[in-house]
């Protein structure tokens, strides 16, 4: 019997290492992957300020169709980094280097929204450009904002390229997500924005955004 026992607590021992090494590794994995991603966006930044430095100095119009295009490819691979962020959150949503990653992502979606506004008024285009703030932090506010996310979403997919969707968490400590707070005078979140000129605060239905999306 005493022999049994001793068995049981060195395989039990075993047990218990080599799920804290697995533990271990995998935290290591996750770790070396997101230092390649955050690469990865650090390229994807510049790329996005020189593509708007670019959207602001072209002076022929005719470069407009290929400028929207890129514009467009930019919000194509900042959804892939959420969708990665997404995932990542899951795991652990307050991991250091998951929040820096978070950021750099925001920042990555105010300059989509900039290019769009710039190449809308450049090129007198007519899509609309629809901000949505959300929480990061606060939890109660998770089933407010899955609803209203999944209205937005439902909204983009019927309008496609005809509505710029851009995301941004807006209490990470952005100064410049603050600045848009402070010039809309955002109090509640979840908050919406279409076209830098209607506001909307907490939850919001789908036909109210949908009644002033082509409205300017």
């Amino acid at each position: 019997m005493k022999k049994i026992m001793i068995i049981t607590a060195l395989l039990t021992i075993i047990f218990l290492m080599v799920g804290f090494f697995l533990g271990v590794w995998f935290d290591n994995m996750r770790a070396e992957e997101l230092k390649r991603e955050l690469s990865d966006i650090d390229i994807t930044w510049n790329d996005a300020r020189l593509q708007s430095l670019y959207y602001q100095t072209f002076s022929n119009n005719g470069l407009c169709d290929s400028a929207l295009k890129s514009n467009l490819e930019f919000s194509k691979k900042i959804y892939e980094e959420g969708q990665k962020i997404e995932r990542y959150e899951k795991i652990n949503r307050f991991a250091p280097d998951l929040l820096t990653q978070k950021k750099r992502y925001a920042l990555l979606q105010m300059q989509f929204w900039f290019n769009s506004i710039s190449l809308r008024k450049k090129c007198d285009y007519n899509y609309s450009t629809v901000v949505y703030l959300y929480s990061h932090y606060n939890d109660s506010l998770s089933i407010t904002q899955k609803i209203e996310g999944a209205a937005l979403l439902e909204l983009k997919e019927k309008y496609g390229p005809d509505m710029m969707l851009i995301p941004l968490p807006a209490d990470i400590g952005i100064l410049s997500i603050n600045a848009v707070k402070s010039e809309y005078k955002i109090k509640e979140l979840p908050a919406i924005i279409v076209n830098e000129k209607y506001v909307f605060e907490g939850l919001t239905k789908k036909n109210q955004v949908e009644d002033v999306l082509f409205e300017r």
